[in-house]
Order: C-alpha cells, then structure tokens, then sequence
C-alpha cells in the first residue's frame, strides 16, 4: 500500500491498508494510511473513524490529530453545515489542534 500511495495513488492502496487493518488491528500507522484515502475518497466518517483509531493506538501520533481535525472540518463544510458542526465538535477540533501543535511543534498551530 505504501508504494501506491508514494506514487500518489492513495485509492490504490486502500485495499491493502484494509488488509494490514485485518491481519493487526494494533498498527496506528495502517489505520492513518486507510483514514488518508478515505479523506481523499470523501468518507469522511469512515476517515475520522480511521484517525480515532490511529490515535487510540498512538496518542503521539500528530499527523493522525491533525488529519482528524481536517475530515471534521471538510465533512461539516461539504455537507452545508457551520464548520465542525456542534460545540462538542469544536472543541474537539481545537483539541486535536492543540495536541498536534504540542506533539510536532513546527506545525502552524490556531493562536
């Protein structure tokens, strides 16, 4: 899956991303990968479910918070509603910010 998604075909890969998920539900990284092509494939509830996992796996994993942030952010905007949806959902948006910025400090971080 890596090497699809090295030659930017993200789609492709999804299929053994699903596979590694299957064979080891304990790689944070095969379920980033899978919330990344789902992100791109517009699942963006399959996707956040993906990054939930990653980060229940890794709770260092930035990337995963970052990107967790981003599909809750496209999937209000896409859908029509205000970003992020509920206030619940907000804060959980800016926490996923925070803990990306705490955890990768280079990231541009909200002020």
């Amino acid at each position: 899956g890596v090497t699809y998604d090295h030659a930017g075909n993200s789609l492709r890969a999804m299929p053994d991303y699903r596979s590694a998920v299957q064979l080891d539900r304990g790689l944070p990284a095969a379920y980033y990968r899978s919330g990344k092509g789902n992100l791109e494939a517009g699942r963006f509830d399959k996707a956040i479910a993906d990054f939930d996992a990653a980060v229940r796996l890794d709770p260092h994993y930035a990337e995963a918070y970052a990107e967790r942030e981003y599909a809750v952010y496209l999937k209000h905007h896409r859908e029509g509603a205000q970003p992020y949806g509920t206030a619940r959902r907000v804060g959980e948006a800016i926490a996923d910010d925070g803990q990306a910025c705490r955890l990768h400090p280079p990231r541009t971080c909200l002020p």
